[in-house]
């Protein structure tokens, strides 16, 4: 009797330049992994879910974004210093604005902290004059008197709030500059037997000028993020402000409340985000990684800037809140672009010339290794179905089976005129479609002998 033909399962098709994998391959190789990893462990499986998934928090991101685009309609030529701040917000970091007088730096800080819908702003002026007791709450005179004890009351302090205003900072003594370091950084305020957890989840300093000397130098690693505020340099800008100022005189940022009222994020919302990014929910390739310290390392290198570990850490969480800003779990090229806004000193024409010339030209050198990369993992992920499926042991007279044959044999066509047969130029990536290559040649034999037995 003769066999009829069979259309054979497509276990993956090419769409827009990409291989799709065929849902009903990819669930038989789920449930071999299940079945392996039941039987090695010889439990059965739980699976824990957080409350808040991926899907759930780049909805919060999205509107995150949203709600700084109507903050950002509000100030002219401030979208860099915005993104400051968000990025910060997103990852419980803190801004210094840096700029001369009459340039809405004070304006910046307290309206992107006050449109957060259930977090409470300490603001303070500061002075040389001013003790740390303004930052961290009267000395309790009672304690002080009844226990002997020297504690501050710090309810409505800078470590009971959400948020923190510091304007003029660096009029304030070197005493308390060095006392808001362990706030700033470890969230915890120590003073004798008195320890406080601090609520801060970002500040914005701002000043007039920037002192930098070995007093200062702790107290400027701990903000991540810098920038030069300028003047408005458009007239259309500036034309834009003056009608705005025309409507709303010094009231516009009630209009602005009005605006987010219904629509802005909230405290909480904003706190599961920092919480996904900084926890281990969004991946950073190794190849990301190199290309991450790469720009690090000739950027200070040119610049002759140096980079702290403690910033080089701290700025991965921008990739991070990057990617997520975009919609995914895991940190592609393109975000290494974000840490620009930690790296340099923002609207510092000098330095961002320099990150943009060492960025494209790191990027433009690895695009090739990246774009074979990508082919070839989605090539792998063919040939990892291609063994688990066959590992399997189907029946030898299966149409499974039979089906698996057809794929393999058209997938072994596609490695052999492959353009990587040539070499791809990395050692790495060519032993790789090496083994694809041996290992598919050696599942068509075995399929065949499956075959041929099933045949007798």
């Amino acid at each position: 009797m003769q066999r009829r033909k069979r259309k054979p399962i497509k276990m993956w098709k090419v769409v827009n330049g990409k291989i799709q994998l065929n849902r009903r391959i990819v669930k038989m190789v789920d449930d071999v992994k299940v079945e392996k990893t039941a039987e090695n462990a010889g439990v059965s499986i739980a699976v824990n879910k957080d409350i808040y998934s991926h899907k759930d928090v780049v909805v919060l991101a999205e509107k995150f974004r949203k709600h700084f685009s109507e903050v950002e309609d509000h100030f002219w030529e401030r979208k860099g210093e915005l993104e400051q701040i968000k990025y910060a917000m997103l990852i419980r970091e803190h801004v210094l604005l840096k700029g001369k007088t009459g340039t809405a730096k004070s304006k910046l800080g307290k309206y992107s902290f006050g449109y957060i819908k259930g977090g409470r702003t300490f603001a303070i002026q500061m002075s040389k004059f001013m003790s740390e007791e303004y930052l961290f709450g009267a000395i309790d005179i009672n304690k002080m008197r009844n226990e002997g004890k020297m504690e501050h009351r710090t309810e409505d302090s800078i470590t009971d709030c959400e948020f923190a205003f510091i304007d003029e900072v660096f009029d304030a003594n070197d005493a308390t500059l060095r006392s808001l370091l362990e706030v700033l950084n470890e969230r915890t305020f120590t003073r004798h037997t008195q320890r406080v957890e601090c609520r801060l989840h970002s500040a914005v300093l701002t000043s007039n000028f920037v002192r930098e000397d070995e007093a200062t130098e702790a107290f400027l690693d701990r903000i991540l993020f810098k920038s030069d505020v300028k003047y408005l340099a458009a007239q259309k800008n500036r034309m834009s402000m003056y009608k705005h100022y025309v409507k709303h005189g010094d009231k516009g940022h009630l209009h602005l409340s009005a605006r987010l009222a219904n629509k802005g994020i909230s405290f909480d919302e904003l706190q599961v985000m920092s919480e996904f990014i900084l926890g281990d929910n969004i991946e950073i390739p190794d190849m990301v990684l190199k290309v991450y310290d790469m720009v690090l390392k000739e950027f200070c290198k040119q610049s002759n800037l140096p980079i702290s570990d403690r910033k080089a850490n701290k700025m991965l969480n921008v990739l991070k809140a990057s990617a997520l800003m975009k919609g995914r779990n895991k940190v592609e090229f393109d975000d290494v672009e974000s840490i620009k806004f930690a790296l340099v000193v923002l609207n510092n024409e000098q330095q961002e010339e320099l990150f943009k010339a060492v960025f494209a030209k790191l990027m433009s050198e690895n695009v090739r290794i990246q774009q074979v990369t990508v082919e070839m993992d989605d090539l792998w992920k063919v040939y990892d179905i291609l063994k688990s499926t066959y590992n399997k042991k189907m029946k030898p007279k299966s149409t499974e089976i039979l089906e698996l044959n057809d794929e393999a044999h058209l997938f072994e066509e596609k490695l052999i005129g492959h353009n990587f047969n040539n070499g791809t130029g990395f050692p790495e990536m060519d032993n790789k479609f090496a083994e694809m290559r041996q290992g598919t040649d050696k599942v068509i034999r075995e399929i065949a002998k499956s075959l041929k037995l099933s045949n007798k």
